[in-house]
């Protein structure tokens, strides 16, 4: 809580090298809003500030994660697929004995559908209290363990099919090819990653964010279409992955941009 009347950057000044993000609720209001500059922090406002280190993905990926344990993880949380999510997993999914792996898995919303009628599926997430309400309710030869997508907790080779899908990938931002070097690492020869990631018109990527109304902050990495190519275009050249025709499905999101999906196989 604020004790005096001052702008919030004199409250929560810039910092070199340093990502700074406040979020202001005034006092006896229900919800935090941005503070931008100029912004008035008077006494009884409530006052948050994110600073994350410019560069270092951990600190993203640390913040991101208490947004999903308070976002994600609580009750009444929307669990179905999008329709593209569900029309992708019908064209690409085997029906049954499939092994499946999908990574950031959250609260469980994909992992029954990926299940189909009889594929063993693994959904890992780093925050507890996602897999915790994940594992309420699956379906059998559905499991989730709790886990970095950065250094997975599996063996080489385990999986026929590994995802990543509603942009997930970009809110591990900083991280995509250490994480796609992991998904390869645990699949089979001929094994595909599927990839599932947003998209916006633009010349350039950039860090989206989005505020809950108590305060919690996410960050994710938004790729125009063409840097994309070119990113997955350098993984395809390290040489354990092979870029693949892309699905067809594509689906717009309530908050804004479309999302596409992009497959790779694993090179044996």
């Amino acid at each position: 809580m604020a004790d005096r009347d001052a702008p919030a950057e004199a409250l929560a000044p810039d910092l070199p090298g340093v990502h700074t993000e406040r979020l202001w609720r005034p006092r006896g209001a229900g919800r935090y809003g941005w503070a931008g500059v100029g912004t008035r922090i008077k006494a009884g406002d409530a006052l948050v500030v994110y600073r994350l280190r410019e560069g270092v993905a951990g600190d993203v990926i640390a913040t991101n994660a208490l947004f999903s344990a308070h976002f994600y993880g609580e009750p009444g949380t929307p669990l179905d697929p999008w329709p593209d999510e569900a029309e992708l997993i019908l064209a690409e999914i085997p029906a049954r004995g499939a092994r499946v792996l999908e990574i950031c898995c959250g609260a469980g919303r994909l992992t029954a559908a990926l299940a189909r009628s009889g594929n063993a599926v693994l959904g890992v997430d780093l925050v507890p209290a996602c897999v915790r309400r994940a594992r309420r309710g699956a379906p059998a030869g559905v499991a989730h363990l709790v886990g970095d997508a950065r250094a997975l907790p599996l063996a080489d080779g385990g999986f026929d099919l590994a995802l990543c899908l509603d942009n997930s990938l970009g809110v591990l931002a900083g991280s995509e090819a250490l994480v796609l070097a992991e998904l390869a690492r645990v699949l089979r020869p001929g094994g595909r990653v599927l990839l599932g990631l947003r998209t916006l018109p633009g010349p350039a990527p950039r860090l989206e964010r989005y505020l809950s109304d108590d305060g919690y902050l996410e960050l994710a990495r938004v790729l125009p279409e063409a840097w994309t190519t070119l990113f997955l275009r350098r993984i395809e050249r390290r040489g354990a992955l092979r870029l693949l025709p892309r699905p067809r499905p594509r689906g717009a999101r309530p908050w804004g941009g479309e999302v596409g999906y992009w497959a790779l196989e694993r090179r044996s």
